[in-house]
């Protein structure tokens, strides 16, 4: 949990405060426990499906599942692209 004090500063990150992404609320489940969440996704308007997606992007997500222990299926998908 991110206290509230810090909240605004992930929302800066995040591009929210900027306009660049939407917040909004996610159902996660965590621990056997199903949790509301935020989520951070891009405007409708600015997204695009164009182009490749770079490795370098690929590996910051690939860093973040082995980090967070997700499981191995789900990294092998992350680094099939």
């Amino acid at each position: 949990e991110i206290a509230g004090a810090d909240w605004p500063i992930v929302q800066h990150k995040e591009g929210a405060i900027t306009v660049m992404c939407v917040e909004r609320s996610v159902r996660v489940r965590c621990g056997g426990r199903e949790l509301e969440a935020a989520a951070f996704t891009t405007r409708p308007e600015r997204r695009s499906s164009d182009g490749p997606i770079s490795a370098r992007f690929v590996e910051a997500l690939v860093r973040g599942a082995e980090s967070a222990g997700l499981p191995e299926d789900y990294i092998h998908r992350l680094r099939a692209g």
